[in-house]
Order: C-alpha cells, then structure tokens, then sequence
C-alpha cells in the first residue's frame, strides 16, 4: 500500500497521539494500552457508521485485525502440550478466523 507525504505525517501525528493518550491514561502498563485501543476502535466503529448502520466496507480492515490476532493466538496456541483442551481451543480459534475470512471476503 502506498501513502502519500501527507498521510504519513499524518500517521506519524497519529503515534504521537496514541503516546499521548497511554502516557495521561489513569491506568499503567498494559491497561493503558488497552484503554488506548479502546478509544481508537470506539472511533473506527464511529467512521463506520452512516445514519445509524455500520458500513462493513470500513471495518474490512479491522475485520482483519481479528484475523491477525487470532492467528497469532493459535500460533502461541500450538506451542503448548497439546491436550484435548488446547486442540479444541485451537480448532474453535480456526473455525472463528475461517468464518471471519469469509465474510471479509464477500464484503464489497
């Protein structure tokens, strides 16, 4: 993906503010950090709303945010013993990023 000058110093304003929230967050750590996400997926859901609907068009991305991370999840997933109980949580995490890449896909 290509970004122009401006978007970059855009997105650079962007980090900045995301430091600056964590930073005057009354949480630390970690719950800092999530408070931060929060907020920032608080406003993606408001850029995707129009007239009361969620635009899935806009979401696509963040759609595809929880394909990463639930990726990356069976990824730490399958580095544990692997008990019935991990391999059913595994292949419930698998069924989930399936159904999510599928709607993903059919969103135009």
């Amino acid at each position: 993906m290509s970004y122009s000058n401006d978007q970059v110093q855009i997105r650079q304003g962007l980090v900045s503010y995301i430091g600056a929230l964590i930073k005057s967050s009354s949480f630390e750590g970690k719950a800092a950090r999530q408070n931060a996400a929060s907020i920032l997926i608080e406003e993606a859901l408001k850029l995707a709303q129009n007239d009361n609907e969620l635009d899935f068009y806009v979401l696509k991305p963040l759609l595809r945010g929880n394909v990463f991370a639930l990726n990356h999840r069976i990824n730490e997933l399958s580095k544990l013993p692997a008990s019935p109980e991990v391999k059913n949580t595994i292949e419930n995490y698998k069924s989930i990023v399936a159904h999510l890449e599928q709607l993903v896909k059919s969103i135009k």
